[in-house]
């Protein structure tokens, strides 16, 4: 039999091992509570912080989880059912979902991240999707209807449908995504244009009177137009990019302009009257870029 002294000893010994643990815990415990992702394809909810205790639920890949604190490797976690567990820190993120966006005309969002996997839903060009995350190729998505699968990257972009800037002379929508259908309406250079969605070589896009229409990847940007300065007393604005384009207009120096393409040695640029042409770089200073 062990004496009183003794116990009392083991108690104290515990009781300090026992303010140890809770010291070392505080000092690496964040009290910011987060909503946190998995990363993995499946990812163990543990009683406590160790790979050896007691698997109390396991969790998809994307899968919302509500991180309370992060101590050590760990985060403790609560779960939907109230239940409070930990999951390694590894496999999860902190990264929020992203909304994507349906580039071409029609995809399929598959049930699992191969080409092989049944389809559970077809999403139309422009749909905006909510990312839960990306495996390989493949996003994991969630649809308005609740529906969750996975959909090839090349078919996705994160940037929301925008504005394009024709930075062409001119330029053909058409009623089709070739050069051979029919012609829905002229552009020039700087008109702006709604990108719906792109296919193939072209995006689809709406005018500014609501009809749509596609347009050759090459005669549009999604970069903004610059401004530049005329910096010589006279600079000359002509119909090609050379030096042997024909000059159909000068401009004085200091005059502001604005351009929507460079090639080679030359803006195509647009003088405040609205007319259109090519001008030496040489001759002119960006003020933005």
């Amino acid at each position: 039999m062990k004496s009183r002294n003794t116990k009392s000893t083991l108690m104290v010994a515990a009781l300090m091992i026992a303010g140890m643990m809770a010291l070392t815990l505080a000092g690496t415990a964040s009290a910011d509570p987060k909503f946190l992702y998995v990363k993995s394809n499946a990812a163990n909810i543990r009683a406590i912080p160790s790979i050896q205790s007691e698997v109390l639920a396991t969790a998809a890949f994307g899968d919302r989880l509500y991180g309370m604190d992060h101590i050590g490797d760990w985060y403790q976690v609560k779960l939907d059912d109230g239940r409070v567990g930990f999951i390694y820190d590894e496999l999860v993120t902190d990264d929020h979902p992203e909304q994507i966006y349906v580039e071409v005309a029609m995809a399929n969002v598959r049930e699992l991240n191969n080409v092989y996997s049944p389809v559970v839903a077809t999403v139309k060009g422009g749909a905006e999707l909510k990312s839960l995350g990306k495996k390989d190729d493949w996003y994991k998505v969630k649809l308005e209807d609740g529906t969750v699968g996975f959909i090839y990257e090349d078919l996705v972009d994160d940037d929301p449908p925008g504005v394009l800037f024709v930075n062409v002379m001119t330029g053909a929508v058409q009623t089709s995504p070739s050069p051979v259908s029919e012609l829905v309406a002229s552009v020039s250079a700087g008109d702006e244009l709604v990108k719906l969605m792109k296919l193939d070589d072209y995006y689809q896009v709406k005018l500014a009177d609501g009809r749509t229409g596609f347009i050759h990847e090459d005669m549009v940007t999604d970069d903004a137009p610059k401004m530049l300065f005329v910096d010589v007393p006279q600079a000359e604005i002509k119909t090609d990019p050379t030096i042997y384009g024909v000059v159909t207009t000068t401009v004085p120096g200091g005059t502001e302009l604005v351009a929507f393409d460079k090639e080679d040695d030359f803006y195509l640029v647009k003088t405040a009257d609205g007319k259109l042409g090519w001008i030496y770089d040489e001759n002119v200073i960006k003020m933005s870029d």
